[in-house]
C-alpha cells in the first residue's frame, strides 16, 4: 500500500493538513534504546549508508503529552555518532520518532469539505476527543484513506507543538530544519502487501512498545499503540501476545472483521519464539515483515545487517518514494 500525503512540516510557521510527500536525503529515527541515521539516494531510490548507535534505557520516553527528551546529552552524543558515520549532508532532515510520542487516529466523517481550511478545523475538532492535551496545541496532518457517500475515512497524525520543538532544539536544526517528521510505524504501511480485499493486521514492536494496525485491502482501519512493561524478554512476549489478542478481539466487535494475515516488524529482533507464541497465543500464522532487499544492495555486510535489524522504516519510506 502506498500514502502520499500523510507528511507534516512540524516546524514553526508551517501550516497543518495535507501536503506532498517529500523523502529528505537524510533520514534519522529516534527510539528509546537507539538512534538510526540513513543516507539516501532519492534518485535512484537506494539507500546509500546506514548507522546504529545504541542509548541508555531512560534517555527518552516516549509520551504525546510531557518532555520526551530525558537525557540530552546521551541523545546528542549518539546522533552525532550517526551522522558522523552516514554524512550530515547539506539538506534538512527527515525525523522518525517514536509511535508513542504522537497520536494517531482513524477517523470516519459523513462528509468532508472541499475547502482545505474547512475540512481542517474538522479534524481538529475531532481530535478533540482524543488528545491529550488542547488541540491547538498540536501539529496535525492528515490523509484521506477513502471517500465515499455517507463515509469518509482518514488517517490522522498529531504532534504537541512542545514535544516537536523539544527534538529540534535537541538536534540542532543546522540543516534548516525538518522537511519530514512521521511516527516509525507509518513509514512501514508500504512495505505490507498490495491487496484488493485481505484483511492484515500489522504488529510493530519496538523499544517497549507495541503498535498494532489493521489494514483491509488498502484501507487503514484501526490503530493503537501500547507501552509494554515488560522488564524480562519472557513478560515481553506474554504481553505483546495479550495486546494482539485484545485487538483482534476489537476488530470483530467494533469492525466486524477478521484478520486474515498477521505481519510481525520486531526491531530490533526480538527472541526467535516471539513470532512462534504470537501465533500460538491468537491461532494464527505469523509472517515477518521483511523490506526489499535491494534497497540496501549497496552497503558493506556490517551495514546490511543494520538495515536487516532495525531498517524497516527507512526501507518503507523508500518504497513508498518508488511507488
Amino acid at each position: 500500500m502506498t500514502w502520499t500525503s500523510v507528511k507534516n512540516r512540524f516546524r514553526s510557521g508551517q501550516g497543518d493538513g495535507q501536503s506532498h510527500f517529500v523523502l529528505p536525503r537524510l533520514v534519522l529515527e529516534i527510539e528509546p534504546s537507539f538512534v538510526v541515521g540513513a543516507s539516501l539516494d532519492t534518485s535512484a531510490r537506494a539507500l546509500r549508508r546506514i548507522a546504529m548507535c545504541e542509548m541508555g534505557s531512560q534517555t527518552i520516553n516516549p509520551v504525546p503529552n510531557a518532555n520526551n527528551i530525558a537525557n540530552i546529552e546521551e541523545l546528542r552524543r549518539a546522533v552525532t555518532r550517526v551522522t558522523e558515520l552516514v554524512g550530515e549532508g547539506s539538506h534538512r532532515l527527515g525525523l522518525l520518532v517514536p509511535d508513542g510520542s504522537v497520536r494517531v487516529v482513524i477517523l470516519t466523517l459523513e462528509t468532508l469539505a472541499e475547502d482545505p481550511r474547512e475540512a481542517d478545523t474538522l479534524v481538529r475538532w475531532r481530535m478533540k476527543e482524543t488528545l491529550p492535551y488542547p488541540p491547538e496545541e498540536a501539529k496535525i496532518s492528515h490523509q484521506v484513506l477513502w471517500n465515499e457517500p455517507n463515509s469518509v475515512g482518514m488517517l490522522v497524525v498529531a504532534a504537541r507543538n512542545s514535544m516537536l520543538a523539544e527534538y529540534e532544539q535537541a538536534l540542532g536544526s543546522k540543516n534548516g530544519g525538518f522537511e519530514l517528521i512521521l511516527p516509525a510505524t507509518v513509514a512501514l504501511l508500504p512495505l505490507l502487501p498490495e491487496t484488493e480485499t485481505q484483511v492484515r493486521l500489522l504488529v510493530h514492536v519496538c523499544s517497549g512498545g507495541v503498535t498494532s494496525v489493521v489494514v483491509q485491502g488498502s484501507r487503514t482501519r484501526s490503530w493503537r499503540t501500547q507501552a509494554l512493561v515488560s522488564t524480562t524478554p519472557e513478560e515481553m512476549v506474554r504481553d505483546v501476545s495479550a495486546e494482539v489478542a485484545r485487538v483482534l478481539a476489537s476488530t470483530r466487535d467494533r469492525l466486524n472483521i477478521e484478520v486474515e494475515k498477521v505481519l510481525l516488524c520486531a526491531r530490533p529482533p526480538a527472541r526467535a519464539q516471539l513470532a512462534r507464541e504470537l501465533g500460538e497465543t491468537i491461532a494464527k500464522e505469523i509472517q515477518n515483515l521483511v523490506p526489499e532487499g535491494g534497497l540496501g544492495s549497496a552497503l558493506s555486510p556490517a551495514e546490511g545487517g543494520i538495515f536487516d535489524s532495525v531498517g524497516a522504516p527507512i526501507a518503507g519510506l523508500l518504497t513508498n518514494l518508488g511507488a
